[in-house]
């Protein structure tokens, strides 16, 4: 198989794989030690200003990896879809599977955005932000989960 790798499919699937372990260590790494630390050590809204300022900086963190997943993931899509052509008379399961995959990504973009961004509009979400981080990563869990069922299907073409 490796021998069959393309240089250019080898890079997207590593630049695909380093923006997500960023993007989802990052949160798993704000969400469970440093908001807790935070509040112990700045209770209350004392320590607002920090957050702010560390959710700003994170944000472009962030929206970068996002930026590098879609890119990377919209090749990959191209490469793998030819792959794994629906069979006649029985369910598309690549790509019915690659379906609730792209809407739990695009979900998770959007907390993402939304908790990290300055827009009044998700206020709200940035109120509640550990729990809109919980929810991120047992997102960023369950695409792990279908990335990795999408790779043992057998190929069809």
């Amino acid at each position: 198989m490796l021998a069959q790798l393309e240089p250019s499919v080898l890079i997207s699937r590593w630049l695909h794989f380093a923006a997500f372990i960023v993007a989802v260590g990052g949160t798993i790494f704000i969400r469970l030690l440093l908001i807790p630390a935070l509040r112990a050590l700045q209770p209350g809204d004392a320590g607002q200003p920090l957050r702010d300022t560390l959710f700003r900086r994170w944000g472009h963190v962030l929206h970068t990896s996002i930026a590098v997943l879609l890119l990377t993931g919209i090749y990959n899509a191209f490469v793998q879809f030819p792959r794994h052509q629906p069979v006649p008379g029985q369910v598309p399961l690549y790509h019915v599977l690659f379906g609730v995959k792209m809407l739990l990504v695009f979900a998770l973009f959007f907390i993402a955005i939304a908790v990290t961004g300055r827009s009044r509009t998700f206020e709200a979400l940035r109120r509640h932000r550990p729990a809109w981080l919980t929810v991120s990563i047992v997102l960023a869990a369950a695409i792990v989960l279908l990335s990795n069922l999408l790779k043992l299907l057998p190929v069809t073409s």
